[in-house]
């Protein structure tokens, strides 16, 4: 009884809980257990041990344990679903584990909360007040003086590197084709960036995809850390461009701004979905229930005729009785 006893409060740290044919009680709540227990049950299933598989992932053994047994849950997506392409899950075992995981991270205390935010440049005056080189006078001022240890004859320089580039510009627009050349714009665009398209009765359709993010018009903005990207596969939805957003916190949500007089958007519908309530430049314009028992990629909204201008619909995780709360933004139409 007491060897019991210290094996099972005291066991060797390079051996996991199964090998050595013991439970050892897991912490967090039921939701993390629940997810530890499915991933361990498709780890167990390649009859790998945790070093080898570890070492096909790219991760250390101890992390990967850590995962498997409910003292940490993934911070990304991403890394649960390497893990279990790698354990030879399929699509209904993919979306299963991806439910898991979702609620697990809703559970208070899980590593996820801790993350820091994205990396971003620090601002002019954050720079100059961390210590940084402040903004030079000669920038703003032609008339300053330039700062110490800069030499003043780099203002020739400058302006002649200004007529070089405004000759060379002059020349390329004139060998164009010059005052008759088309103005259309470039046919390149960065990715995610919207699109738009003729329909009938001289209206212009216009497709502001899940990945244009961004605060302007035509581009959609996330709020909160939950906001997940899911692509083809890994339990995910197909869709038109291959991609979709997914959050499951209350009180987070995504706003879409565009220029037009109606909107659609499109959305899957997932088996955690919740309810999103619908605000159109600020007023209330009803909810939107994500729940289906298929996850399926369709038409989830459309908007009332409104004037043609500016305008941004907002879908906000609504706090409900449900476990589950997933609230999904695939692409919006805009008509204008």
């Amino acid at each position: 009884m007491v060897i019991f006893h210290l094996l099972k409060y005291h066991p060797p740290w390079d051996a996991p809980p199964e090998a050595r044919g013991i439970t050892c009680e897991m912490p967090g709540t039921t939701e993390q257990e629940e997810f530890a227990d499915y991933l361990r049950l498709l780890k167990n299933r390649t009859g790998r041990s945790y070093d080898a598989l570890a070492a096909r992932l790219g991760i250390s053994s101890s992390t990967l344990h850590r995962y498997c047994s409910g003292h940490q849950v993934p911070p990304e997506y991403a890394v649960v679903e390497r893990i279990a392409r790698e354990c030879g899950a399929d699509r209904q075992e993919l979306a299963r584990l991806r439910h898991m995981w979702v609620r697990a991270t809703e559970a208070p205390g899980n590593a996820r909360d801790a993350e820091p935010g994205p990396a971003r440049e620090p601002s002019v005056a954050e720079a100059s007040s961390a210590g940084g080189e402040p903004p030079s006078a000669y920038a703003t001022d032609p008339g300053a003086p330039p700062p110490p240890g800069r030499s003043a004859s780099r203002r020739p320089i400058v302006v002649i590197g200004v007529v070089v580039l405004l000759i060379g510009g002059l020349g390329a627009w004139w060998a164009a084709g010059g005052p008759g050349a088309s103005s259309a714009p470039s046919p390149t665009r960065p990715v995610g960036a919207a699109t738009a398209r003729s329909s009938p009765a001289g209206t212009t359709t216009t497709t502001i995809q899940d990945t244009a993010i961004g605060t302007g018009v035509g581009t959609v903005q996330y709020t909160g850390r939950s906001w997940t990207r899911c692509g083809d596969g890994g339990g995910c939805v197909t869709t038109p461009d291959h991609s979709y957003y997914f959050g499951y916190r209350v009180g987070q949500g995504y706003t879409v701004r565009f220029r037009g007089s109606r909107i659609k958007v499109y959305a899957p519908t997932d088996l955690a979905g919740g309810i999103a309530r619908v605000t159109v430049d600020g007023r209330p314009a009803g909810t939107v229930d994500f729940r289906a028992p298929a996850a399926v990629n369709g038409l989830r909204w459309t908007s009332a005729n409104l004037a043609d201008g500016d305008h941004e619909v907002t879908f906000t995780i609504s706090d409900t009785d449900r476990q589950d709360n997933v609230v999904l933004f695939d692409r919006a139409e805009v008509t204008a």
